[in-house]
């Protein structure tokens, strides 16, 4: 399962995708925390931008903005091997197949984390 989670996040790290939504998601959760041209969630009034809510209310709305990149990101992790023709390799091998999907989706899910540590960083 480690050999597995290693070679896919190593795939992640490099996909210039994971580092495109991340920088996008930063920057977007940075210009709606810094000022009010970007607004998500509707006004906040009075509260600070920095208030415990409001960081909350942002990450659950970027939460709900993000399902579709994670839905990506673990499918192509997941179909990878399928499109290119290997999967018949690997499971000719003596592999579990819970190890094989087990170490893609951790990967995928680590790469995934890795964004919103961007957006917490942006906000």
């Amino acid at each position: 399962m480690f050999e597995f989670f290693r070679f896919e996040l190593r795939q992640q790290l490099r996909s210039p995708l994971l580092w495109m939504m991340g920088a996008l998601f930063a920057a977007l959760a940075f210009g709606a925390a810094a000022t009010d041209v970007i607004q998500l969630g509707g006004g906040i009034g009075n509260v600070h931008r920095n208030a415990p809510m409001i960081v909350v209310q942002f990450l659950g709305i970027f939460t709900l903005i993000g399902m579709l990149f994670i839905a990506m990101s673990i499918n192509g992790a997941l179909l990878r091997d399928f499109e290119q023709g290997t999967a018949e390799l690997i499971f000719a091998s003596p592999i579990k197949r819970r190890d094989y999907v087990a170490g893609r989706i951790a990967a995928a899910v680590l790469g995934c984390l890795l964004i919103y540590a961007l957006i917490g960083f942006g906000i």
